[in-house]
């Protein structure tokens, strides 16, 4: 199992899940730290989950889509600022083949 952080900017964080060859993103602002995470651990995400739509913690996530093909996870309500591939409003969990992530609104 992983679960990492880095910290970017003045106080923001981006977070790594993952099991075996499935993982994910979380507030990806900044995609160089991001991508370095991810590689520092060998994972490959496929998601990118946003906790909400606010740039700072969304700003990378144009590249990583881009850069890995990975969707992404967020509320529809923050789709004014960035637009999610699937909404996660009324979600109680989140299944990417092993990665088992609870959901709390």
């Amino acid at each position: 199992m992983i679960f990492d952080r880095r910290r970017y900017g003045k106080d923001n964080y981006v977070y790594l899940l993952g099991e075996g060859a499935d993982a994910a993103l979380v507030d990806p602002g900044d995609p160089v730290v991001a991508l370095g995470m991810a590689a520092a651990h060998g994972a490959h995400p496929r998601l990118v989950i946003h906790t909400h739509g606010h740039p700072d913690h969304t700003g990378g996530t144009t590249l990583l889509r881009a850069r890995v093909g990975a969707r992404v996870l967020g509320h529809a309500a923050d789709a004014g600022w960035f637009k999610p591939d699937q909404d996660l409003a009324g979600r109680a969990e989140i299944v990417e083949g092993a990665l088992r992530i609870r959901v709390h609104e």
